[in-house]
């Protein structure tokens, strides 16, 4: 059973979502076989008590007592279930906003003809709708199916009835081109990392469109997401990314969080992208924006905060020279990671804080310390490991470790990118313990190897140890 759609999803379930879905499969309106409110029960009694995952010859006894065990049955009252939690899904989206409650009855009346009680609804629904911070795409999507219903209500049953169709014209087009330019800024952002190529259809035409009406850019769910992927695209202009970033701390309270979230994402995103292109001043600006999703809470979903943000504000805090803010950071959210990778995250990032101060014993300590689940990570901690040994002048430990790095990426089959970059970085730390300090014309070939080298780990890191 524990394979099943059934017991998939109904293991993800909150205690919340048990009661709510009681009382849903109760309703005789949703559900008329008491098998399906029997089995919701067994399952959540069972879940609740007991580690084990139920059998189906239990659950058809539970049931059907006294009855011979038939697996078509049990298939049968299983999916039956299934579709209810999935009707209880999709109802519990739609009566969370109320707007949409009330536009639905707006048409159910309107079909109906009952025009007062429409004209209440809708008005209603209008300024449920106003009274929302909401300025996303979807709140002029919700404008555009209100301004609709209004002209149906004063076209119904009438000719020749003067009405200003504008407001339903203006809807849909920035409803249209908000969300164009929202998945464009996605889709761009996921191309560059897949390097899968995506058709972006009418989007040409969108950009020509808003960049000859700049009034539009005015409209924060068009001017946030066209300077998003207008930086996105272009990289090297910085106007481009500065009011992006601007925008959303501007106008961040008007969406979603959910979706601010992943504007937020987008932006720290490109600042990587800036880092990783040479431009070292770019760490502030995405600490900057990490700093900010903390204070708006935007960065801890369910009490966990990702390993990899823990460490990339780690990062760019040391990058930024703000150390004393990093390790309050790193104590603050220590047990916001997660339990299983916690302690090794922990470790790890105040290691390579302690790196920094050039503490270099404590910072070794703390490596040695530390037991990574994450390959990744381990390979990282190898690679502060390796840049310590160096700057202490313990070469003969130094030649140790790296042959124990490169024994490592074989045993543990490490390949592609992450394989050919600790191999780089193997190769380059041992030629730069076989070379002579004062030979010139070494070091300047060394120095130019290690500027062509791509992929290549610590890169800046070695034109240091070579100036």
């Amino acid at each position: 059973m524990e394979k099943s759609r059934l017991y998939q999803v109904f293991s993800q379930l909150t205690n919340k979502d048990i009661r709510r879905l009681r009382k849903f499969i109760a309703s005789p309106f949703f559900n008329q076989r008491e098998d399906l409110v029997q089995l919701l029960a067994f399952l959540a009694d069972h879940i609740s008590t007991s580690k084990s995952v139920p059998r189906k010859e239990d659950l058809f006894a539970h049931l059907y007592p006294g009855q011979k065990y038939d697996a078509q049955q049990v298939r049968l009252v299983m999916s039956l279930l299934y579709k209810l939690i999935a009707h209880y899904f999709a109802y519990e989206e739609f009566v969370a906003s109320d707007v949409e409650v009330k536009t639905k009855l707006t048409t159910a009346l309107r079909k109906r003809e009952m025009i007062d009680y429409a004209q209440l609804s809708l008005k209603e629904a209008q300024n449920k709708l106003e009274k929302s911070t909401n300025r996303n795409a979807s709140y002029y999507v919700s404008k555009y199916y209100l301004e609709i219903e209004q002209f149906d209500i004063a076209t119904l049953g009438k000719r020749n009835v003067k009405f200003n169709m504008q407001p339903i014209s203006d809807s849909i087009d920035i409803s249209f081109l908000a969300n164009k330019l929202w998945q464009s800024s996605v889709a761009i952002s996921h191309q560059n990392v897949s390097k899968v190529e995506y058709d972006f259809g009418l989007l040409p035409e969108v950009l020509a469109y808003v960049e000859n009406r700049p009034q539009l850019l005015e409209i924060p769910a068009i001017g946030i997401y066209y300077y998003c992927y207008m930086a996105l695209m272009n990289r090297d202009v910085e106007d481009y990314f500065q009011r992006f970033k601007s925008l959303i701390f501007r106008y961040g309270a008007q969406f979603p969080k959910e979706e601010i979230h992943g504007l937020y994402l987008l932006a720290i995103n490109y600042c990587i992208r800036r880092l990783n292109d040479g431009f070292a001043a770019y760490a502030k600006e995405g600490l900057e924006l990490y700093k900010s999703g903390l204070t708006e809470n935007l960065l801890v979903q369910g009490g966990i905060i990702s390993r990899f943000t823990y460490r990339n504000i780690v990062a760019m805090g040391i990058l930024s020279g703000e150390l004393p803010w990093v390790e309050q950071f790193m104590y603050d959210y220590k047990n916001a990671l997660e339990k299983k990778y916690r302690e090794s995250i922990f470790d790890f990032n105040l290691a390579k804080l302690e790196y920094t101060r050039k503490r270099y014993d404590l910072a070794l300590s703390l490596i040695k310390k530390g037991v990574y689940k994450d390959l990744l990570l381990n390979l990282s901690a190898k690679a502060l490991a390796l840049k310590i040994y160096y700057e202490l002048e313990q070469f003969d430990t130094l030649d140790s470790h790296l042959q124990s790095m490169k024994a490592y990426l074989i045993r543990k089959k490490i390949i592609g990118y992450h394989r050919t970059n600790y191999l780089n970085l193997i190769k380059y730390a041992q030629k730069l313990i076989e070379l002579n300090q004062f030979d010139r014309t070494a070091k300047i070939a060394l120095r130019e190897a290690v500027l062509a080298e791509e992929p290549l780990l610590e890169k800046d890191w070695f034109l240091q140890q070579l100036k």
